[in-house]
């Protein structure tokens, strides 16, 4: 009778070790899963600072082309108001000496 208890025990202890042994196997491939999600989620978070970086880079770059812009636009309507005037003045003397001219 105690060596079949014992044949029990031993039977229930080899099938808790398995249990165990198993239940090992899972936490550790659950661990290296753990460790694969963590690792792609600060690649994504890296890429996401990347291209928020991006994005701004490219804010800057289209608002100070959008300076640009209207400094040559403000350049070139000044150049062309001075001209005008200049145009003026011209027509102006001209009308003036044919007056004289008279």
């Amino acid at each position: 009778q105690h060596e079949m208890k014992l044949q029990a025990l031993s039977q229930q202890m080899k099938s808790h070790h398995g249990e165990i042994s198993e239940l090992e196997e899972n936490l550790k491939l659950d661990k290296n899963r753990i460790e694969e999600l963590e690792s792609t989620k600060q690649a994504l978070e890296d890429e996401l600072i990347a291209k928020k970086h991006q994005i701004y880079l490219n804010k800057l770059s289209t608002e100070k082309a959008e300076v640009e812009r209207r400094e040559r636009q403000t350049k070139l309507l000044s150049d062309l108001e001075s001209e005008k005037l200049k145009i003026e003045e011209d027509v102006a003397k001209l009308k003036m000496n044919k007056g004289f001219g008279n």
